[in-house]
């Protein structure tokens, strides 16, 4: 039975007493870390938000309002892979991880190598680049 997990943005004070959040996103129930494959119920942004006055509060605002946007984004990738549905953002990193692989390759044929890297970024195949005058 699938489940849907739950993602919330948390607010927690930073100890040592000085006057600063930071932001989390909070799983329930708790999914798996791609990085360590450990389950995890919290996965912290690097956002912090300071308390000390009116400017500070309105750079705040606008800190939750990416967080927010981050915890939609992390909330619609938990759909998509439980569910089976077709994940872009997942698509476009694996295509630009082969692109940098194909970079990497040595070719002894520097022009097929150029060649190959031009039609993964035209979307052209040979035929359609040999007709290019």
């Amino acid at each position: 039975m699938n489940t849907c997990t739950k993602v919330f943005l948390r607010k927690k004070a930073i100890s040592g007493g000085r006057i600063s959040l930071y932001l989390y996103l909070d799983f329930y129930p708790a999914i798996r870390n791609p990085h360590t494959n450990r389950m995890s119920r919290r996965e912290t942004l690097g956002i912090y938000a300071s308390l000390k006055n009116e400017r500070e509060s309105q750079f705040n605002a606008s800190m939750e309002e990416k967080a927010e946007a981050i915890r939609c984004r992390r909330f619609d990738q938990l759909l998509n892979e439980q569910f089976d549905f077709l994940d872009k953002e997942k698509l476009r990193m694996d295509f630009l991880a082969e692109v940098k692989q194909l970079v990497a390759t040595p070719c002894k044929i520097s022009i097929l190598k150029q060649a190959a890297l031009f039609s993964c970024i035209t979307g052209l195949c040979i035929s359609d680049i040999l007709q290019v005058s």
